[in-house]
């Protein structure tokens, strides 16, 4: 005969067994996947500036433009020249 007496627990719902089985497994693989983030962090490295080369001097792009201060201004110099230039800036001449 069955024991009709109410038990001490009440009983589960269906539907929550079903949703804390499926947090549980995405839990896994999202913490890893955070995991993986946080430690590849640093490992690819983006330049924090763009106007200074590594020895400390400004990049020569910054030589280049359309105004009277600039050292290769668009559309007045030539390629040679532009080359010259960019190259002496480079090497440490200038």
């Amino acid at each position: 005969m069955k024991d009709n007496r109410p038990s001490a627990e009440p009983p589960i719902p269906l539907g929550y067994r079903r949703r804390t089985s499926a947090v549980r497994r995405r839990a896994l693989p999202i913490a890893l996947l955070l995991l993986g983030v946080w430690l590849s962090v640093g490992c690819i490295p983006f330049p924090s500036s763009q106007q200074y080369m590594m020895n400390g001097k400004l990049r020569p792009g910054w030589a280049v433009g359309t105004g009277k201060d600039s050292a290769v201004r668009l559309g007045y110099a030539t390629t040679q020249q532009a080359v010259d230039f960019l190259s002496q800036r480079i090497a440490g001449e200038q």
